[in-house]
């Protein structure tokens, strides 16, 4: 038997029990089906199954094993290369995770960010943080072959994500990290009202960078799985800042694994395109 085969067994029979505890069963049992077609409803809808695995840094799963199953060539060569210089690691994963990786997503121990589902109109942002808030967060943005060093206060790295609907019934999902930083202050926000007209608001937040010259896009079949993570060996990158906490007593890494379904406007006449296998680790987590 290959390791990382005796490893995905392991894993599985370790970690798969954390998922059928009471809770859960109560959780998935309200999150199930019929709570599929509460919220937005609407052949534009993209539902999105968010879940943020962490474990101890250099943890074999996350650097090697998963990515043996996880197909990295989603992304085209120059991409990749570029995440690769900052620090990012993309993959897809057809249809539903891997045993390996459903292990850790149901996983107590692992799953630090119990999984979620996102409802969103093709061609809308959510923005999913990633990690605690860093007193400093210090690294280099590689592009067009030139290094820039950045250097920010109480900052909190995120990835924005905007779907997108493709032919054949796939989702492109568009990916661009920024970081939210600094003190609270008013700022002016457009919101739009009930009526759907746009007007000025007075909110608190925090200054943004934002960094589209290091986004991807990847379009990807309804059940599909997404995993973003970075590499231990990526020093002083935006996308080790993004997914490793080394300040800590007990440094950890980060891998954020996104499902996609389409939510159809009529549920008496269609079905989920997530369906009736939707791993019930991910079902306990579609609470708003």
């Amino acid at each position: 038997m290959r390791p990382g085969t005796a490893l995905t067994l392991a894993l599985v029979s370790a970690a798969l029990p954390g998922c059928f505890t009471a809770d859960a069963e109560r959780t998935a049992s309200l999150c199930g089906m019929k709570r599929l077609f509460s919220g937005l409803t609407g052949d534009d809808v993209v539902a999105l199954s968010v879940a943020v695995v962490e474990r101890p840094i250099g943890d074999r799963a996350l650097n090697q094993d998963l990515w043996e199953l996880v197909d990295e060539g989603v992304l085209d060569s120059d991409r990749r290369a570029l995440l690769g210089r900052n620090g990012f690691r993309v993959g897809g994963v057809g249809g539903s995770p891997p045993p390996a990786l459903y292990a850790l997503i149901c996983s107590d121990q692992s799953c630090c960010d119990n999984p979620r589902r996102i409802q969103l109109r093709s061609g809308n942002a959510h923005s999913v943080p990633l990690g605690p808030v860093q007193a400093t967060c210090v690294f280099h943005v590689d592009q067009d072959g030139r290094k820039s060093a950045v250097d920010l206060a109480q900052a909190r790295c995120h990835l924005r994500v905007v779907p997108k609907l493709a032919q054949g019934g796939a989702v492109t999902l568009h990916f661009t990290p920024f970081i939210k930083h600094g003190d609270l202050k008013q700022k002016p926000v457009a919101v739009r009202t009930a009526g759907g007209e746009l007007q000025w608001s007075l909110q608190f937040g925090q200054d943004e960078e934002c960094y589209p010259g290091l986004a991807w896009e990847m379009t990807v079949g309804a059940n599909d799985t997404v995993v973003i993570g970075t590499r231990p060996d990526a020093a002083n990158t935006l996308g080790l800042r993004t997914f490793m906490q080394s300040e800590t007593a007990a440094p950890v890494q980060r891998l954020l694994v996104l499902r996609v379904g389409r939510v159809l406007g009529d549920p008496r006449a269609k079905v989920d395109a997530e369906g009736d296998d939707v791993p019930l680790a991910i079902q306990a987590g579609l609470a708003e």
